[in-house]
C-alpha cells in the first residue's frame, strides 16, 4: 500500500506534520522509520492517504473469516462524537419504525444497536455501559452548560 499511495503520504506528511517525506528519503532529514510509520499510522480521517485506503477495493481472501476481536483503542478511535451522533440517529429511527408500526405479535424485526462496542454489549467482559442520548453526547460536546 505504501508503493501505490505514494504521493498520497508525501502530501500529508507534509501538509499535517511539516514532515518532508521526499528530503527523509535524500538522507537530508534525520528521522528513523518507525517514527514516519507512527506519523502515517495517525494520519487524521481526512488525509489523502487514509481516504485512498478506505477506498482501495478489498481483496478476497479464500480463508474462513471468523468475527474479528475488537481493539479497544481502535473502538475509542473509531466512535468520534459525529459518529456517535449519527449512530444515535440511526438507532431512534429504527427504534421508531420498530415501535410505531403495527406490526402482527412476534413479527416486529429486530434492528441492530449501531454504536460503539458498548452500546451493543461487545468488547469488555464487564457489564457493558449505558448507551448514550442525543442529549448526553451534545452536552459532551457543547459542555454541561452548552
Amino acid at each position: 500500500m505504501l508503493d501505490e499511495y505514494g504521493e498520497a503520504l508525501y502530501v500529508d506528511l507534509l501538509k499535517h506534520y511539516g514532515f518532508d517525506l521526499a528530503a527523509f528519503l535524500a538522507g537530508g532529514v534525520a528521522s528513523s522509520p518507525r517514527l514516519i510509520l507512527t506519523l502515517i499510522q495517525h494520519l487524521p480521517e481526512g488525509s489523502h492517504y487514509v481516504a485512498l485506503l478506505q477506498s482501495a477495493p478489498v481483496k478476497e481472501s479464500h480463508e474462513v473469516s471468523k468475527e474479528p476481536e475488537i481493539d479497544p483503542l481502535h473502538e475509542q478511535l473509531m466512535w468520534t462524537q459525529d459518529r456517535m451522533l449519527m449512530a444515535q440517529l440511526i438507532n431512534s429511527v429504527n427504534m421508531l419504525v420498530r415501535h410505531s408500526i403495527q406490526w402482527q405479535e412476534g413479527k416486529a424485526p429486530k434492528l441492530p444497536v449501531i454504536g460503539p462496542a458498548a452500546w451493543r454489549g461487545e468488547g469488555s467482559k464487564s457489564t457493558p455501559s449505558k448507551a448514550l442520548t442525543v442529549f448526553d453526547v451534545i452536552n459532551n460536546v457543547m459542555g454541561a452548560h452548552g
